[in-house]
């Protein structure tokens, strides 16, 4: 039975939106890889998509024809790489209804340009978008809660990033090498950011943070390139190694809220030379600092406490 054969067959099941039933059935009836047998449906003047309610996975990895994909409202969940290494995708348009973006959905696209993400999604998963390095831009809803590990990992022209308040969670290293990142806002209520999640970012120069953040996870902001950085008052923790080689950094504020600073925290910003805190000298001295949490800190002259200077 061929493809034509087959859908003629199955046409009643098709017109009552079955589509997704009989899929995996089309699959082994015309022992096809899954790719191809979406590319002859594309070819055949039809969209498979209408008639599901999920992509399934690898549906459309490494279609060479694919130039740009509207996904239909009615699809709740993107697969595990259902779109990705299409060396000529440009354009991807979600509709309102989709919720979940599955892990690798569109890893690989080096020509995605342009995405446009509803205000249904809920999460992107991890190394969903990893690798579309020709992506610039994109826009994250409000209804975003969670973006995994590796989401955007290599993204290297991407420039400015807004995470909405909605997010809860983001992944440790999410925009892990992401060289052209300029700025980055985290909008209140964002209040967990995952290790090494802007590692590598060596363009990162402006950084807005929220209160909801409590603490500052290790390697957090490994390689930046701010001068001057503003931890606000809610945050607790910065961990090891948060800024690490951050080579232009000469100046950050921490707040009164500080309790706990780890060893190595500032390592080798070799050009930091006063930090600010919100506090008096007498609640500096309170916080629980480890062992050569200043370590290699050598241009370090003062921290300029709200009632007092502290020489070093």
């Amino acid at each position: 039975m061929n493809l034509a054969e087959f859908i003629k067959t199955h046409a009643d099941e098709i017109n009552l939106n079955k589509f997704d039933e009989i899929y995996d059935e089309i699959k082994q009836t015309i022992d096809i890889r899954e790719t191809a047998m979406t590319a002859l449906l594309l070819d055949a003047g039809i969209d498979p998509l209408q008639y599901m309610s999920s992509v399934p996975e690898g549906f459309a990895a490494q279609l060479s024809t694919l130039e740009k994909i509207v996904i239909p409202g009615n699809i709740e969940r993107i697969g595990y790489l259902s779109f990705s290494y299409c060396p000529n995708l440009k354009e991807v348009i979600i509709q309102n209804g989709v919720k979940i973006i599955e892990k690798s959905a569109f890893a690989g696209d080096e020509a995605l340009e342009n995405v446009i993400l509803p205000n249904s999604l809920t999460t992107i998963e991890s190394t969903a978008f990893r690798g579309c390095s020709s992506l610039k831009r994109i826009n994250i809803p409000n209804s975003v809660e969670k973006i995994n590990s590796y989401a955007f990992r290599n993204c290297k022209l991407l420039e400015e990033i807004t995470i909405p308040g909605s997010v809860k969670e983001l992944g440790g290293s999410v925009f892990l090498h992401c060289p052209k990142l300029k700025k980055v806002t985290l909008l209140e209520g964002v209040s967990n950011v995952g290790a090494y999640a802007f590692q590598y970012c060596y363009s990162l120069k402006e950084i807005e943070l929220p209160s909801s953040l409590k603490i500052l996870h290790r390697g957090l902001f490994d390689s930046c390139a701010f001068e001057k950085v503003v931890v606000p008052e809610g945050a607790k923790v910065i961990e090891s190694y948060a800024f690490d080689e951050c080579y232009e950094l000469k100046e950050i504020t921490l707040p009164k809220s500080l309790m706990y600073i780890e060893s190595n925290a500032f390592n080798a910003c070799i050009n930091l030379t006063t930090i600010n805190y919100a506090g008096t000298r007498e609640d500096w001295d309170k916080i629980n600092k480890e062992k050569e949490w200043n370590a290699s800190l050598k241009r370090l002259d003062e921290i300029v406490c709200s009632d007092d200077t502290i020489k070093l």
